[in-house]
C-alpha cells in the first residue's frame, strides 16, 4: 500500500512540477544554477559539486551530458539545484529520468529521517528548454518557478 501510494505520489509530482518552458536558455548550466542559488529560497547552505560527482550523483554518462551544475545541501534538508545541458534534445528524457529517480531516492531517505523535508522533493521544479533540463529542491517552490522563468 506504501508503495502504491508513493508511486502515486511520484506521478503527481511529475505531472505537476515538470514543465516545458518554451524556450532556450543560452546561459550556461553554471550561470543558471547560481542565479536560482542567489534568487531562490533555501534554508540550507548548498555546495557545488565537482561535475563528475555531480553525474555519478544523478547516474548520467558524461558521453550525454554536454556540461552541468549541481549544488547540494549538508544532508540536513533535500534542497539541491541541478542543471544538466544534454548533447541533444533527445537526451533530455534521460535527464529528466535521472531527476524522478533523484526525487524517489531522496523521498525514501528523507520519510524516515527528516519527514518534513519530504514535501520539498513532492513541490519539486523540473523545467526544461531546449537540450537544458534545470530542477530545483526549495524552501518556496513557486519562487523557485518565478527565478526559473525569469531565466534565459
Amino acid at each position: 500500500m506504501k508503495r502504491c501510494l508513493y508511486a502515486l505520489m511520484v506521478l503527481v509530482v511529475l505531472l505537476t512540477g515538470c514543465a516545458s518552458s518554451g524556450k532556450t536558455f543560452t546561459s550556461s548550466p553554471e550561470e543558471l544554477a547560481g542565479s536560482i542559488l542567489e534568487q531562490a529560497s533555501f534554508t540550507d547552505q548548498l555546495t557545488a559539486l565537482p561535475e563528475d560527482a555531480a553525474l555519478r550523483l544523478y547516474g548520467l554518462d558524461a558521453g550525454d551530458v554536454d556540461s552541468c551544475c549541481v549544488y547540494v545541501g549538508t544532508g540536513s534538508t533535500a534542497e539541491e539545484i541541478a542543471v544538466f545541458r544534454m548533447k541533444d534534445e533527445k537526451l533530455v528524457d534521460t535527464a529528466k529520468q535521472a531527476i524522478e529517480k533523484r526525487i524517489q531516492y531522496q523521498t525514501d531517505n528523507f520519510e524516515s529521517y527528516v519527514p518534513t523535508e519530504v514535501p520539498k522533493l513532492e513541490k519539486s521544479v523540473t523545467v526544461t528548454g531546449g537540450t537544458t533540463v534545470l530542477f530545483v529542491v526549495s524552501n518556496d517552490a513557486d519562487q523557485a518557478k518565478s527565478v526559473i522563468d525569469s531565466l534565459s
